[in-house]
């Protein structure tokens, strides 16, 4: 099926009309300045008002002559270096003074553009002897932000619940009040992580429970939000992009040999400076470490660990070689991955066989900065640990043995805008515990604090939280960083046993569920063998579990009721056979609809004592089976099954641009099964009736069988007789060139000497031909100046037919400077135009005119047929270039010879494009 469509090209001789241009003007500066504080614009352009809204007016000229109120014109936007669109709903063109061209744009639209400049083009025409002149002009306008305090926001408190040994919490009564610190923002409230929450927002966040829009929030260790012992706390902003992120955790000493496990990021949260071009200014501190405690044993190793990047092109500038770190640190300061983002997070999920998984994220912020702005300043606080390890004490408030490492030092810093980060001497002070008073320490300021754990107070402390405030006193609070002391439990050496303990116990059925086929009087069907052949069997095999040690299991198990209470009411169950349940329930019973059984399991088990002490025990198990009745028709056993033929196009129905191949599969069905022995014969709709599907009648269409490979998606086939006598193909292949937009196939199955008929029908969906005409020379000659060349452009969908190099060029005589590969276009001049041409080259050798003819850039021969007419300055046929037309080889005439001496002041060149 041939698609054929139109292109047209105008190309005038100002030099005999008339040159014609047009300029905007603005009653506006070009620059609009934005104060993100006040969030104003400055001109505002808002409003309907004159004396506000932006106006654009175009002067038009020709011939160094005012026109501006006799020429018509066309406005379109730009925004940055994107496509030209229509205007907006805040963009209207009105009429002002006579001049029909004026834009009105009555709203800030730089507000709503994503490079921050919007251009407006317009274009004019002018009409001069019947000749239609067209000039394009075009207007620039830009934003530029001011400066704004950077925006932060920083959560302050513990993150610890501690228990001890008995699964009490210590000290008894013990709260955490987190205070919320911001800058530049306001607190909207508190929220905790619960994905699965039907009010969760997009992030997954909750309302914290109680909770206000006020800058502490006092969590309780009974508050019904933790997950695996621990949970994520959000400090919310009126700005969605400012926030802050904390997690607590309840750490608890073994009990019955275990030990706690606990996970710990060395930094939860960095927030990054970026300027106002959103960019980061500084990576520094974007790393982190994750650390998994059994007690005080560093098991990180032991687990597995999987991160999870937001948004996935994190993963690319991660840098960490370890799956228990990240580090950004080295990530380009042109990286537009982060630096598009807010917020960012990676989060580490942990999994161990036998241990719930652990969840902990590492989220990224970015604290704002205009363009103009002072750039921010960030003060952290860094320790070398966060864990102290200890031997196991006895009782609350005794020292601890042997910590390790036995001291930790403090280290401060500021960093400014992309400055590095250097030591800043504020004042570091220590809390002991939950305590809100200063401990016994120095109040100078200073950059290092170490403090020895061996020595009184410290030796007691079961967490530390160091402050840095800024220098001179200790009341503007800068960062905060806290260390937890972690000990095994008072059972000692016990724990290790805990963490190596016994696996869970299960129980597995080899069968959970049957569907008993009845009679129309709901009977059993037999299934059973020799003295069984009366009855149905279920058989329910199983086997008992502990962890992946298969153990000694016994069972009971309730019985099947029945309907009929005359012949049987219940069927009982044999469970004296080693691992299986049976039931045989006898061809006289009559069944209840549907029904579950009770299967309780006794696993003979292993545990530990109170002293860590291997012991026997038993677990038991529930388990289910169920069953569903499957009554026969009223006809009973042998009732009759149903037929249906059915056809299937596995790659679908559809042909794209007359291109490809696709199958059709004819499928017999006798009741549940797919019937054997039937035949098969297929036929096409063609010229108003169904013919058989041979090679007379049907090119492109082959009878056979076929197998898709699922990976690979590729078919292998096998050809039928492709004709009458082939009666046995099942499927048939259908070439593109077999549907001219709509096929309609016939396929009719006989089986048990009846025929059973089904239809399938194909559409061939093609892109229409887009055919667009391009010069050399331009659309406007001036002074009777210039020879290149007309060529023709065809696309179809997102693909171009008979290709064209982008930036093609034509001449004369070949380029001076040229390189492999390079294509250009040769004109040869003559006194006769029919014998002028343009021919496209491709450069092939290194000498100056190694230059070879092609079709086009695939070198293959042209697909589309290119006929060539045109029109003078009346739209009248020009009956002296009809040679450009000539039908001997239209595929050779892609490109045309053009010069002045063939343009009257205008000349309208049309391209008729054919693509059989």
């Amino acid at each position: 099926m041939a698609a054929t469509s139109y292109g047209s090209i105008t190309i005038v001789d100002i030099t005999d009309i008339g040159e014609f241009s047009v300029y905007p003007t603005a009653n506006s500066p070009r620059t609009q300045i934005y104060n993100p504080d006040s969030n104003t614009y400055t001109p505002d352009w808002s409003g309907s008002n004159p004396d506000t809204s932006l106006r654009i007016t175009p002067v038009a000229y020709y011939a160094s002559k005012n026109v501006s109120t006799s020429a018509t014109y066309t406005w379109q936007r730009r925004d940055g270096a994107g496509n030209l669109t229509s205007l907006g709903t805040n963009e209207t063109v009105i009429t002002v003074d006579g001049n029909t061209g004026v834009l009105k744009v009555n709203n800030n639209v730089l507000s709503n553009s994503t490079s921050g400049i919007i251009s407006y083009v317009i274009t004019a025409h002018y009409t001069v002897d019947g000749v239609s002149l067209e000039a394009v002009g075009e207007i620039d306008f830009s934003l530029t932000r001011q400066g704004t305090v950077a925006k932060t926001a920083k959560i302050n408190g513990e993150n610890i619940f501690k228990y001890d040994t008995s699964g009490a919490l210590t000290p008894s009564g013990k709260t955490i009040t987190l205070t919320g610190t911001v800058t530049g923002v306001s607190i909207s409230g508190w929220k905790y992580y619960n994905p699965s929450s039907e009010s969760a927002d997009i992030n997954g966040y909750v309302t914290y429970p109680n909770s206000t829009a006020t800058s502490t929030l006092v969590v309780n260790p009974s508050d019904n939000v933790f997950t695996n012992d621990s949970v994520t706390i959000k400090l919310v902003t009126n700005d969605v992009s400012i926030y802050d992120l904390i997690t607590i955790t309840k750490l608890k000493d073994g009990a019955r040999g275990q030990t706690t496990v606990a996970a710990v990021l060395s930094n939860e949260n960095q927030t990054l400076p970026i300027g106002s071009d959103n960019k980061v200014l500084s990576y520094v501190g974007a790393t982190s470490k994750l650390t998994i405690y059994n007690g005080s044993s560093n098991v990180t190793s032991g687990w597995h660990i999987d991160k999870t990047y937001s948004p996935v092109e994190l993963s690319s500038l991660d840098t960490a070689v370890n799956d228990n770190e990240v580090d950004f640190t080295s990530t380009s300061l042109s990286s537009t991955v982060l630096s598009g983002i807010d917020p960012a997070s990676v989060t580490f999920t942990c999994s161990k066989t036998g241990e719930a998984n652990i969840v902990k994220t590492f989220s990224i912020s970015k604290t704002k900065a205009g363009i103009d702005g002072t750039s921010p300043t960030i003060y952290s606080l860094e320790s070398n640990t966060l864990v102290i390890n200890a031997d196991p004490t006895v009782g609350t408030g005794t020292t601890h043995a042997n910590p390790n490492p036995s001291s930790i030092t403090f280290n401060a810093y500021q960093q400014i805008g992309n400055n590095p980060k250097k030591p800043y001497s504020g004042r570091i002070q220590f809390y002991i515990d939950d305590s809100a008073s200063i401990s016994a320490e120095t109040t100078t300021d200073a950059s290092t604090r170490t403090i020895n754990f061996n020595n009184s107070p410290w030796n007691a402390a079961n967490r530390v939280k160091a402050v840095l405030y800024a220098a001179g006193a200790n009341t503007d609070q800068l960062d905060v960083q806290t260390v937890v002391v972690v000990c095994d439990g008072n059972k000692g050496d016990t724990g290790d046993n805990g963490a190596n303990g016994y696996g869970a116990v299960n129980v597995i059925l080899g069968n959970e569920a049957d569907v008993i086929p009845c009679d129309s009087d709901n009977h059993p069907i037999p299934n059973g063998t020799g003295t069984d052949s009366t009855k149905f069997i279920i058989d329910i095999p199983f086997e008992g579990y502990q962890g992946t040690v298969v153990k000694t299991t016994t069972v009971s198990a309730s019985a099947i009721p029945t309907s009929d209470t005359g012949l049987q009411s219940i069927i009982s169950a044999d469970t004296s056979i080693a691992g299986h349940v049976k039931y045989k329930i006898p061809s006289t019973a009559t069944l209840v609809e549907n029904g579950q059984i009770s299967l309780t399991f006794t696993v003979s088990a292993k545990d530990f004592n109170g002293q860590g002490q291997e012991t026997d025990t038993t677990v038991s198990v529930t388990k289910l089976y169920t069953w569903t009745r499957s009554s026969a028709p009223i006809d009973g056993i042998n009732g009759i099954n149903a037929v249906i033929l059915q056809v299937n196009a596995e790659d679908g129905t559809i042909f794209i641009n007359n291109d490809g191949t696709l199958y059709a599969k004819g499928m017999l069905y006798d009741g549940a099964s797919e019937a054997t022995g039937e035949t098969y014969t297929w036929y096409q709709y063609k010229d108003s009736t169904y013919k058989l599907v041979n090679t007379t009648n049907t090119p492109n269409v082959v009878t056979g069988h076929g197998t898709k490979n699922i990976s690979t998606g590729v078919w292998t086939w096998t050809n039928g007789a492709n004709g009458s006598t082939d009666t046995t193909s099942d499927m048939i292949k259908i070439e593109a060139g077999a549907v001219d937009g709509y096929a309609s196939f016939k396929v009719v199955a006989h089986y048990n000497d009846t025929d059973y008929v089904q239809y399938i029908s194909f559409i061939d969906k093609s892109d229409p031909l887009q055919v667009s005409l391009h010069s050399t020379v331009g659309t406007q000659i001036k002074n009777r100046q210039g020879v290149g060349c007309v060529y023709a452009r065809v696309i179809r969908g997102d693909s171009e037919i008979d290709t064209v190099p982008q930036g093609i060029q034509s001449g004369t005589s070949w380029p001076t400077s040229s390189v492999l590969g390079d294509y250009f276009v040769l004109l040869t001049t003559n006194s006769n135009h029919s014998l002028r041409t343009a021919t496209l080259y491709k450069k092939t050798g290194n000498g100056s005119s190694d230059w070879t003819a092609i079709n086009n850039v695939s070198g293959e021969a042209r697909q589309c047929n290119y006929e060539w007419s045109f029109r003078d300055r009346n739209n009248s046929p020009i009956s002296t270039m009809v040679p450009y037309q000539d039908t001997s080889d239209k595929k050779n005439n892609q490109f045309i010879y053009i010069d002045a001496d063939l343009i009257d002041s205008k000349i309208v060149i049309d391209c008729k494009v054919t693509l059989d």
